[in-house]
């Protein structure tokens, strides 16, 4: 899926969620591709939004709802 959406070597994926099989899942695909950038959702929307950019992620999968 990652490759799909343009990602490879270099790139991040920013990964919002909470600790769960589905996270490590998303992690070693993203690792698998390019750059995991894992995030705590308990964070603040601008503290999300800051360290997305810092990142330099190029997709976000965000866990829902």
């Amino acid at each position: 899926m990652f490759t799909g959406l343009g990602i490879g070597r270099g790139d991040a994926v920013g990964l919002l969620s909470t600790n769960s099989g589905t996270l490590l899942a998303a992690i070693l695909a993203a690792q698998a591709v390019g750059v995991a950038q894992p995030i705590d959702p308990t964070l603040s929307r601008v503290s999300v939004t800051h360290l997305l950019q810092l990142g330099g992620a190029r997709v976000l999968v965000a866990a829902g709802p």
